[in-house]
């Protein structure tokens, strides 16, 4: 059963997901009288370090994804947006910038696609515009209220984080990179570290995340021009 769940995990699905396909598992064991002494053990399992992915880790993670897995992959790792944020954007948050070919382009983010309800706003290099920009023109046609990132076989919304993560985990998977030293989610790791590695301020690669958290954040107030310039240096 533990080789099942890793199974599970290699494939990127949620602890959630995972604890009941286990549970559905014992019970039906158990309703045909065989007993298992085995509990599920979530992510602890497989024992991982808590660290970003190197730039060299995301370059060949970006070379096995098709156009749609490097545009969120772009999205995670150099604008630093969570993988459920990522599931909920809508074109909306890039259009104006994307529009006007502005780099670093601008997401702003809206308060009911963000952890915590914050509005925030972040900010997109010139290799991730041009991910976004391969993969918008695959599309049809896009309007403000569509999806940013559509499911496979539509247009709609990817809808959960868990959709997000296994596009990721697959490219995972073709770039020899599951080896539980990091997930699809600490891609914001990688943003921030390179951030702050390049010079921004602790507190305004922070802001970029949507975390608002310190009085020294509160009164530390950046221009969005100053976010944009610190971006574009770093």
């Amino acid at each position: 059963m533990y080789a099942y769940d890793k199974s599970l995990m290699d494939k990127g699905l949620a602890s959630k997901t995972r604890a009941l396909a286990w549970n559905t598992i014992r019970s039906f064991l158990k309703a045909n009288r065989v007993m298992v002494n085995v509990q599920f053990k979530g992510r602890i399992q497989v024992k991982r370090e808590d660290r970003a992915p190197t730039k060299e880790e995301v370059r060949r993670l970006l070379d096995c994804l098709d156009i749609r897995g490097k545009a969120v992959v772009a999205l995670a790792a150099f604008a630093g947006l969570r993988l459920d944020t990522i599931a909920k954007l809508k074109y909306r948050a890039i259009q104006k910038d994307f529009e006007a070919e502005r780099i670093p382009m601008k997401i702003q983010v809206e308060p009911e696609w963000a952890k915590g309800g914050i509005r925030y706003y972040t900010f997109l290099n010139k290799l991730g515009y041009e991910y976004l920009k391969m993969y918008l023109q695959t599309r049809k046609t896009i309007k403000p209220e569509d999806p940013l990132i559509a499911s496979k076989k539509g247009e709609g919304h990817l809808t959960h984080s868990d959709f997000v993560s296994r596009i990721i985990w697959r490219g995972m998977k073709k770039a020899g990179l599951t080896n539980h030293e990091w997930t699809p989610y600490d891609l914001r790791k990688y943003f921030k570290t390179r951030l702050i590695a390049g010079g921004m301020k602790e507190g305004w690669t922070e802001r970029l995340m949507g975390h608002i958290t310190s009085l020294k954040q509160i009164y530390d107030v950046p221009t969005e021009e100053e976010l944009r310039t610190a971006y574009l240096q770093a």
